[in-house]
């Protein structure tokens, strides 16, 4: 509980992006499961203390929480995730023995993450590609471009949410709970697991086509077209009824290989060591998300020209959230806008590569992209038929960037000269006509002259 307290701003992110998520509303049930597997060992004497420091393993916990505070102040999402949880166990293991026993409780905080978003688009493309396959044993004619899948009745759209991401994580949490409960070898985890996994494919891509099928019957009139949310777990239970009783199978054979080799029970005699104790609260309070977060400041200063509460400034919704100030020049002409998103890393989601910041606004339709070293560049047509054309970069430390991945580099480089503040610069053009001949010229413009006079900051 300390934990979680102290590294309150990671916190924060996986309840935002993770418990607030339909993907991970099996995440309550998580904490109670840790607690009940960590009691249960404790009971059974699972959890031996440690009789002295372990050199070792202190000198990973301290470099693991070294990057852990990078990552913090660099704002990156899958590094200060994925290091939280390997310096939680590490610190456990200052005070416990290594055991199976004290490190799947802890490990199974993986199902709470939401970095298991990274694998939606793979098997989005997976299902297409299945979802087409079976398709093609029907008589229904299909057209398939991209997501799109178009039947005669009507178009289906298979997009991230319908990857059958959620299945396979809640399948994953099932079977390992069964496998560390249950199973004794690795030949049955492997065969329990494999059986898992293939079980939430073929329940997403079965609901996929049950779905196309029923809204071809029903010539889409069926409710099941709009509100699907809970169609797949009706499918979903056959497919768990049959991995258990496999599992069930599987515990017969690996309990009568344990009754062949008995094993025997640790020694008795566990009692916590003081200094051990003491160097697990020390690293908790040094390394904490909450530590790293109050020991970096960023002072943003304004230009005399930012005009935050210009009227321009609602002329277009931009698709950017969680910013700390935005400024707007209105000199540069009555078509054309300038803003500049500025992020001081006062939360670990305030950053200009926040997921839900794609910029092009959600009422927009984006008809191509292009992107030059500095810059990002997209033509999109509003509802009633105007095109816009919308240049942006990412700046920081007076660099710009147009690749996210060049420019998170760079934030993790600023972070250790202490600076994690940094600007999203946008231009917004509406055109007179479809946009080519101006997004020609700004092709061949200079990036540079993007925000220059926002300089300075």
């Amino acid at each position: 509980m300390s934990w979680a307290l102290l590294n309150y701003p990671v916190m924060k992110t996986l309840w935002d992006n993770g418990f607030d998520d339909g993907t991970y509303s099996h995440a309550y049930l998580i904490p109670a499961i840790i607690l009940y597997l960590i009691y249960t060992a404790a009971e059974q004497e699972k959890l031996i203390f440690r009789a002295k420091i372990n050199y070792g393993w202190l000198a990973a916990g301290i470099i693991v929480g070294v990057l852990f505070w990078i990552s913090v102040w660099s704002q990156i999402s899958l590094l200060y995730w994925s290091l939280s949880l390997s310096l939680l166990i590490l610190l456990s293991l200052q005070v416990f023995r290594l055991s199976w026993s004290l490190i799947f409780p802890l490990s199974y905080l993986i199902f709470i993450y939401p970095f298991w978003g990274a694998f939606a688009g793979f098997f989005q493309e997976l299902s297409v590609f299945m979802v087409t396959f079976i398709m093609s044993f029907t008589d229904i004619p299909v057209f398939v471009e991209n997501e799109y899948v178009t039947i005669p009745a009507g178009v289906f759209e298979i997009a991230r949410g319908c990857s059958g991401l959620r299945y396979i994580i809640v399948s994953l949490a099932i079977s390992s709970l069964y496998v560390f409960l249950y199973l004794r070898t690795f030949k049955s985890a492997f065969i329990f697991i494999v059986f898992a996994i293939a079980g939430a494919l073929v329940t997403n891509w079965l609901r996929i086509v049950f779905l196309i099928l029923i809204g071809d019957y029903t010539n889409m009139e069926s409710s099941l077209m709009t509100d699907h949310n809970n169609f797949g777990w009706y499918i979903y239970v056959p497919v768990a009824l049959i991995q258990f009783y496999l599992g069930g199978k599987l515990e017969q054979a690996d309990e009568r290989k344990r009754l062949s080799n008995p094993t025997t029970k640790a020694a008795a005699g566990n009692f916590p060591v003081k200094i051990t104790g003491a160097i697990a609260i020390i690293m908790t309070l040094c390394f904490s998300s909450y530590a790293a977060q109050t020991s970096i400041h960023n002072t943003i200063v304004l230009p005399e020209n930012c005009e935050s509460n210009s009227e321009k400034l609602h002329d277009i919704n931009l698709a950017v959230e969680n910013y700390s100030f935005v400024c707007s020049d209105s000199s540069v002409g009555n078509n054309e806008q300038s803003r500049v998103f500025y992020f001081n890393g006062e939360e670990l989601d305030n950053k200009a590569t926040f997921y839900l910041n794609t910029v092009i606004p959600t009422d927009h339709t984006s008809l191509s992209k292009e992107v030059s070293d500095r810059t990002i560049q997209v033509v999109s047509r509003d509802k009633l038929g105007g095109y816009w054309l919308i240049k942006y970069t990412y700046e920081i430390e007076g660099q710009q960037f147009s690749s996210v991945r060049s420019f998170k580099l760079a934030r993790i480089k600023s972070a250790l000269n202490g600076v994690n503040a940094h600007r999203l610069a946008v231009t917004i053009t509406k055109c007179s006509g479809d946009c080519s001949l101006l997004s020609s010229i700004s092709a061949l413009s200079s990036t540079s002259a993007l925000s220059s006079s926002y300089a300075g900051s």
